[in-house]
């Protein structure tokens, strides 16, 4: 018995060191696609948690393919949160009249909206939601999480979407999964289908990234490299995307955003009119925990709402303490010098005694 069980490990172990890697998974009971559902989830929840501190500034800009103008203005775009996940700032401005000028900002007590017409001009307030137990309140918040963790997908983002978000859909399903080597590093490229749009989503999507391909990196947090999917826009409208994605991958293996470029092609909803456009985003990222007087209206030269008690900046206490020590031994440093320079001073010399 014993030895046919020895048997049965050698032949399998034989069997997976000579076949390919999908068979060895299906071998253990798991398919790829399946993996690739399970590994995700687990990998893009530890981003998330790890992610928090990392502040996001973008510069979009597109152009109509073949059009001597060239890029048109750039829209320019913030997202900022607190590692406690309490705070968001969300702002969005461009150089052009057309694009609009706004900031959403939610904190422990309130939420609020600025606008402005321009970056010359301050911030003026448009709403502010007060009562954090409403149902208007809620619904500004799941708002503002929705489209700040869009902007800020970092290596995960589609056009105008999160491909974490289409997994999640409940249509969503992998046809196909293959794994391939390249510059070393193993990738995974998904072919997907994504027909029915939910019957009541939670919060209101005008794109449905219906089917198409995807490869993601498994050693990187499984980053999102490159795309290509039909899109559904809300109504009649569909159009196709291709897009690759830049990362900086850090020491620890950590992917951090830093340029996508994506090609668009379809009828605009606008004109009608056929059109393939380029999109190019940029972005800075910067690793920090901001501080909480950043999202309250007093920041941006606003009084807090009545009934709100007055915020200061957070106190940096340490700095006055660094600064002193600092002080004191560049002081004792110049004291000391002055002091061996006089010890080893050679003695004057005598005068003529008359």
């Amino acid at each position: 018995m014993f030895r046919k069980y020895r048997v049965n490990v050698a032949l399998s172990t034989v069997i997976c060191l000579l076949a390919p890697p999908a068979f060895c998974t299906r071998l253990s009971g798991q398919t790829l696609p399946q993996r690739v559902l399970r590994e995700t989830k687990e990998k893009w929840e530890a981003y998330d948690r790890l992610s928090l501190t990392l502040q996001e500034e973008s510069k979009e800009t597109q152009r109509v393919v073949g059009d001597p103008k060239g890029f048109g203005p750039a829209v320019h775009s913030e997202v900022k949160r607190d590692k406690a996940g309490k705070h968001l700032l969300f702002m969005t401005e461009g150089n052009d009249a057309k694009i609009g000028h706004t900031c959403y900002v939610v904190n422990e007590r309130y939420g609020f909206e600025l606008r402005r017409p321009n970056r010359e001009r301050g911030w003026a307030l448009a709403t502010v939601y007060k009562n954090v137990d409403s149902e208007e309140f809620r619904r500004f918040v799941g708002n503002v999480l929705d489209d700040g963790n869009i902007r800020a997908s970092g290596p995960f983002g589609l056009y105008q979407e999160s491909i974490k978000r289409v997994f999640k859909d409940p249509n969503f399903k992998i046809i196909d999964a293959h794994e391939f080597q390249q510059n070393d590093l193993s990738f995974v490229k998904i072919h997907f289908t994504n027909k029915e749009r939910p019957f009541k989503p939670k919060v209101f999507r005008p794109y449905l990234y219906e089917s198409g391909w995807a490869v993601f990196c498994p050693e990187h947090y499984w980053r999102l490299c490159e795309y290509e999917a039909t899109v559904q826009q809300f109504g009649p409208s569909q159009f196709t995307v291709r897009g690759t994605i830049d990362s900086h991958i850090d020491g620890k293996g950590f992917p951090i955003f830093s340029s996508s470029r994506v090609k668009w092609r379809g009828v605009s909803i606008l004109d009608k009119k056929q059109y393939e456009l380029e999109i190019v985003n940029k972005s800075e990222i910067e690793d920090r925990d901001p501080d909480p007087y950043e999202f309250t209206l007093t920041a941006f030269g606003l009084p807090e709402p009545p009934g709100m008690p007055a915020v200061r900046p957070r106190s940096r206490w340490y700095l006055w303490i660094l600064t002193a020590a600092a002080v004191a031994i560049a002081v004792g440093w110049f004291f000391r010098r002055r002091m061996l320079r006089g010890a080893h001073a050679p003695a004057p010399e005598k005068g003529i005694e008359i």
